[in-house]
């Protein structure tokens, strides 16, 4: 998994399906082209914005039911612009973000494939519950959070400690949006497991232009 791909599914991952399925084709250009089986990359758009413009490209591309499924995931994406925005990377990137509409096109209508996503969650939805219930268990423990995120770690890192990168954004995906949930997590996967870890570390120099 690249960083791309990592960045789609770390924010949507059924949005991540999609653009795994699709061949990429790098291009010497500033518009992301969006077509039946391939999507066209621009190597001129620094990666914080090609992240972002990107999974606007893909939503723009998939059908009305899809959109509408995945409504929640713009939300959260708008959230991560306006970070982007007010960080130092905002003052290079902010033309590129305010003016998406000038590096899209969209050429072809596309689908989630929800079957796929439903079989990969089968694998995963054991140690999906199991993560939510000790998760509940921390939090009934009444210890302070640094403690708390301490015991989940704790707990979960052996059966975290073997997962892919693509399975672990899958769990981070299943177990839902509690915020402080999501953070235990990605604090475990980042401690407990090697190749994430080194895969979120690529992620952030991408990010930060490195």
């Amino acid at each position: 998994m690249d960083s791309l791909e990592f960045c789609i599914k770390r924010s949507s991952y059924p949005m991540g399906l999609l653009f795994e399925e699709l061949h990429r084709e790098p291009y010497n250009g500033m518009r992301i082209v969006v077509e039946e089986k391939r999507i066209l990359i621009p190597e001129r758009i620094p990666f914080a914005a090609l992240c972002y413009l990107l999974q606007i490209a893909l939503f723009e591309s998939l059908r009305k039911e899809d959109r509408k499924k995945l409504e929640a995931h713009m939300e959260g994406l708008e959230l991560w612009k306006r970070r982007i925005l007010s960080s130092k990377l905002g003052g290079a990137l902010s033309a590129l973000l305010a003016g998406e509409g000038e590096y899209l096109e969209v050429r072809s209508e596309h689908g989630i494939n929800w079957g796929e996503l439903e079989r990969r969650k089968n694998r995963l939805g054991t140690l999906a519950g199991e993560v939510q219930a000790t998760y509940r268990r921390v939090l009934e423990s009444g210890a302070e959070k640094s403690e708390r995120k301490r015991m989940f770690i704790s707990e979960t890192c052996q059966s975290l400690g073997a997962l892919s990168t693509d399975e672990a954004l899958l769990l981070v995906y299943l177990v839902g949006g509690d915020s402080q949930l999501q953070e235990f997590l990605m604090s475990a996967l980042g401690k407990c497991n090697e190749k994430f870890h080194a895969d979120v570390v690529t992620y952030f120099k991408r990010l930060a232009g490195h």
